[in-house]
């Protein structure tokens, strides 16, 4: 399976020293921004990353969900019997490209519209990855793309600062805590006034214990649809962006309180800036820049 990785490289310092972070296929990595020298990495992560590297209370907070909705992704992949008795038209036992109707496929998020841009993912592409340059695929072919696929579910952690003589692997001592659950596709979650806010497609708000991982709150706000934009953070509120055009402000606290909700009736992907005393929001027509009285 084909891997790719949209995650922002981030420079971290810490105890005197400065990393430059990247999040790879599967893989965190420090460079020396110096002269760019890997000095260590940590395993265990999707090979699709798209979220960018959150830092706060003395943590790198990473991960990823590999792309689309994990539980519904991974029960959409038939097993090899079953795609030869759907698709081996001429019976030869392995499943040629054009022998896959080009309307087969799925759907990677629950929480958008089907007909959304990138949503809907061929079979026929698919089986295009696993093939890997046949016209054709035998069981071994999907077997391994089945393995790489499942390995792109959802990972996240907080990752301790190393001290100046740690290299290599440290996977086995460097995570503070780690997650399979509550992780987002493509917003960077934002560490803010001593908490770690996350926001997943269909509104869902998650608030960690940065230290710890623990959920502090785990709840959802009155604005469906996917979410692109990162949350960003002023003044003990929290601001979620919704691709369908909805800017929600909540309250910096333990549990989901509402301040505010924003319909600008427009499609949003892009984050938020703060500046000074104003907040800046671009849709896909407008600039807006919302000012304090």
């Amino acid at each position: 399976m084909a891997s790719a990785g949209w995650s922002t490289p981030v420079l971290w310092n810490h105890d005197q020293t400065r990393d430059l972070l990247a999040l790879g296929s599967g893989r965190l990595i420090a460079y020396d921004p110096k002269d760019g020298a890997e000095r260590w990495s940590i395993l265990g992560f999707p090979v699709n990353p798209i979220m960018s590297i959150a830092l706060g209370d003395g943590h790198a907070f990473v991960g990823g969900s590999g792309s689309g909705d994990p539980g519904d992704r991974l029960g959409q992949i038939d097993d090899f019997a079953t795609m030869l008795q759907k698709y081996d038209t001429n019976h030869d036992g392995r499943i040629a490209l054009d022998e896959i109707p080009s309307d087969a496929g799925f759907y990677l998020r629950k929480e958008v519209a089907k007909d959304a841009s990138g949503n809907f993912v061929s079979l026929r592409w698919l089986a295009g990855q696993a093939a890997r340059g046949k016209q054709s695929l035998g069981p071994l072919d999907w077997r391994l793309f089945q393995l790489a696929f499942n390995a792109t579910g959802p990972a996240y952690a907080a990752i301790r600062p190393p001290g100046a003589s740690d290299h290599g692997d440290l996977t086995e001592t460097n995570i503070a805590w780690k997650t399979n659950r509550n992780v987002p596709e493509i917003p960077t979650p934002i560490s803010y006034a001593g908490r770690l806010y996350a926001v997943r497609d269909g509104g869902r708000v998650v608030c960690f214990a940065p230290k710890t991982g623990e959920v502090i709150f785990h709840d959802r706000i009155d604005a469906p649809g996917q979410y692109v934009a990162s949350p960003v953070s002023a003044d003990g509120r929290v601001y979620l962006t919704s691709e369908p055009g909805t800017v929600t402000v909540i309250k910096a606290s333990d549990k989901l309180e509402v301040l505010a909700v924003n319909d600008l009736k427009e499609r949003m992907v892009a984050t938020p800036a703060i500046a000074g005393n104003a907040i800046y929001v671009r849709t896909d027509k407008t600039l807006f820049a919302f000012t304090a009285p």
